[in-house]
């Protein structure tokens, strides 16, 4: 998808030059010849206000892209966010007393359906700590947040 995306601008701004060059040869010859009615300075009069619209066009175009793509996205994401956890809370929840120091998680495991993508995990939140998950300076980082009176 972002190939595409990337293509798009040179490829729009070859065929809008290309139509302008077209233009160009095809209506300058019917000025030259006397076959066309409107006069030379009228054709680059055209041509001028044609090169103008150009711009804006694309970017109603490039415009509408965007909002296609915010639309599908924004989709997936309440479809998500709609989605019920399939997560059940215990019936007789174990008490805590105080969160101290922090929370370690232990042999931690996850699968989507049977397949297994996390095993044997560990790792240990402090108190008051901001922790990330993931490579430093990417987008994709997950904040697990400031842990302490948000947990209690």
């Amino acid at each position: 998808m972002a190939r595409k995306n990337e293509l798009a601008s040179p490829i729009s701004q070859f065929l809008g030059v290309s139509v302008v060059a077209g233009i160009l040869v095809y209506g300058g010859s019917l000025v030259l010849s006397g076959e066309s009615d409107l006069s030379a300075s009228d054709f680059i009069t055209y041509i001028i206000i044609f090169t103008q619209v150009l711009n804006p066009a694309k970017e109603i175009s490039r415009a509408f892209s965007n909002i296609q793509r915010g639309i599908a996205s924004a989709e997936r994401i309440f479809g998500v966010i709609d989605t019920e956890s399939q997560i059940k809370a215990p019936a007789v929840p174990k008490p805590v007393s105080e969160f101290r120091t922090a929370i370690e998680f232990r042999d931690v495991a996850f699968a989507y359906e049977d397949k297994l993508v996390l095993k044997a995990i560990n790792f240990t939140l402090k108190k008051r700590k901001n922790h990330r998950v993931g490579r430093p300076f990417r987008r994709r980082e997950i904040y697990l947040g400031r842990f302490g009176s948000a947990i209690l």
